[in-house]
């Protein structure tokens, strides 16, 4: 799949280049069962400095931008990442919306910003994914290594995934961290980031993932904006 939508200029984020999809690879049946949707700003802008400075709501605008887009052209699932802040944003219509199109599921992309939260944040924070899981939208847990296996206990009942951070793929301690987590968590989906070689993909297989995506599917599909 090759898609490019053209519409230059699309307000309010007219510095985002385009959407590039990164396949999610199903291990046991080796083919794509979805995408990530990453945004590419245009040239000489810093991606990190960019995106850490929106705010909640503003998060919001761009996902809702993002999943309009992109479900346009892609009838898959598609996973979008939002923060922390922008979970506790989310209002009714939000969800609503969201909720409106097939196929998507959310990454909570900074999830040990929990630790930082009061307990009513926590509150809203949980509140508003089981909103989202109710009305048939999947809530992951993106970035997740080692440090935090501790955090399992709280999201038991109340998420639909894992994915395992990259920097985690050539960590022998690997299959041990997907082990505890189905022991926790139950018949859970794990995906494992950032596999480029063959080597990787083949440990990513024994370790008991289900899911791999990463540079090893060199096929990049871009849709602009």
């Amino acid at each position: 799949m090759n898609n490019i939508i053209s519409n230059t200029g699309t307000k309010p984020y007219p510095d985002i280049k385009h959407y590039r999809l990164e396949p999610l690879i199903d291990l046991a049946a080796s083919h794509v069962i979805g995408y990530e949707v990453l945004s590419q700003l245009r040239e000489g802008l810093n991606s990190e400095q960019w995106f850490s400075r929106l705010t909640g709501r503003q998060q919001i605008t761009l996902l809702r931008q993002q999943i309009n887009r992109v479900s346009a052209k892609v009838n898959a699932t598609c996973f979008y990442n939002l923060t922390v802040a922008g979970f506790i944003a989310l209002n009714h219509f939000d969800i609503e919306d969201i909720a409106a199109y097939s196929h998507v599921s959310l990454e909570v992309a900074d999830a040990s910003a929990l630790k930082c939260l009061n307990d009513k944040e926590q509150y809203f924070f949980f509140k508003n994914i089981d909103r989202l899981r109710f009305s048939g939208v999947e809530v992951w847990i993106d970035d997740f290594s080692a440090d935090d296996l501790v955090s399992l206990p709280v999201y038991q009942g109340k998420i639909d995934g894992i994915k395992i951070d990259k920097g985690e793929v050539n960590a022998p301690y690997l299959s041990s961290i997907i082990k505890v987590v189905k022991l926790v968590m139950g018949n859970f989906p794990v995906l494992i980031e950032g596999i480029e070689s063959e080597n990787q993909l083949i440990k990513c297989i024994q370790s008991g993932a289900d899911i791999a995506q990463g540079y090893f599917w060199k096929k990049e599909n871009l849709i602009a904006v």
